[in-house]
């Protein structure tokens, strides 16, 4: 069964054939399909798509080579603050000092750390994941199905979780400490961004804050030896942070009524590859637009221009949310939140 939290008929061809194929596997109930749907790899199943599978038969490369990959944030109010953030005054001295925050940067692509606002509270939000140690876990991974379906004379991708435990034992062990290592990563960058914020005076050195975590590319394992298995979709056991783009902010949001595999869209979702959006910037962009961007936006130039990393991030390359809430009547705003600085790794 296919449960669609968006309008089917604008979700791209390719990825509706790979959510179609999956809908046929025998071990796969409960599909849902987000706002944010949009096709990753023709080896993955697209992102904005969670499903279950039964009998502990699991998709182990389904959630990527970030897998752990989520968002962290906490929120503070305004009148914890000593004097007003400004960009313009703080962004390069913050730059510098952000990348001294873990033993991993943020990496590329959608992962940032921002400051955010609402009418009452600033929020300190970090997208990033497990980095190298994703990628070295993925890499396992797929070894490990590729001695499975040539052990078994199969051409499948999944895998039985009782094979995995008997080839390696602590495979799901160091899946855990994977999971928990992006969290900590998350955990240090907001961490460390308030007690800058302390240093520099811009925040009283006794404000309490709560952390609170969320992951959007990983399996849960119930109790019953079902499986959800989420890409880029996040699960929704707490409040939770869907950021929309670096330009409009997130949206907080909490659970209002159950859905099958208690998941929601982790963010608007990305209207245009990085590859069209980049040639929507230099082909179909008016000057005048463009010009708009190096005015608001030049702490990202290197050099006069913007690299491609930064262009494929812009605002245009992102969905409306206009119908994000309707679509997805499980879950309700608490509030959503604008931009003050954003941090993105810059080439």
């Amino acid at each position: 069964m296919i449960n669609f939290f968006t309008d089917k008929n604008y979700i791209e061809s390719n990825a509706m054939s790979i959510i179609d194929s999956l809908a046929n596997n025998e071990f796969v109930i409960d599909i849902d399909v987000f706002p944010d749907v949009h096709i990753s790899t023709m080896e993955s199943i697209p992102v904005g798509v969670s499903f279950t599978t039964f009998d502990n038969v699991i998709f182990p490369l389904v959630s990527g080579k970030d897998i752990g990959c989520g968002v962290s944030f906490c929120s503070i109010p305004k009148n914890n603050f000593l004097k007003k953030i400004d960009k313009n005054n703080i962004y390069k001295a913050f730059y510098q000092a952000h990348l001294t925050f873990t033993d991993e940067g943020l990496g590329g692509g959608n992962h940032f750390l921002s400051i955010e606002e609402d009418d009452e509270n600033i929020f300190f939000i970090c997208h990033t994941g497990t980095r190298n140690n994703g990628i070295a876990f993925y890499q396992k991974t797929l070894h490990l199905l590729e001695v499975y379906n040539q052990e078994a004379d199969k051409n499948v991708r999944y895998i039985e979780t009782e094979y995995i435990n008997k080839t390696d034992q602590l495979f799901f062990n160091d899946y855990d400490n994977l999971l928990n290592y992006g969290k900590k990563r998350r955990n240090q960058f907001i961490s460390n961004t308030i007690n800058w914020f302390i240093k520099n005076g811009h925040l009283n050195k006794n404000v309490i804050f709560e952390i609170l975590d969320s992951i959007h590319n990983y399996f849960e394992f119930q109790n019953d030896g079902s499986i959800i298995h989420r890409k880029g979709v996040t699960g929704i056991n707490d409040i939770v942070v869907c950021p929309i783009s670096m330009l409009r902010g997130s949206f907080i949001v909490k659970k209002n009524s159950q859905s099958t595999n208690n998941s929601c869209a982790h963010g608007a979702g990305r209207s245009m590859s990085r590859a069209d959006a980049i040639n929507y910037w230099y082909n179909t962009l008016k000057n005048k637009e463009r010009k708009w961007y190096y005015e608001n936006y030049s702490e990202y130039l290197v050099n006069g221009d913007f690299s491609k990393d930064i262009v494929s991030e812009f605002d245009f390359a992102y969905k409306s949310t206009e119908d994000w809430l309707k679509n997805q009547p499980h879950i309700i705003k608490i509030t959503s939140t604008k931009p003050i600085i954003t941090i993105k790794f810059i080439l």
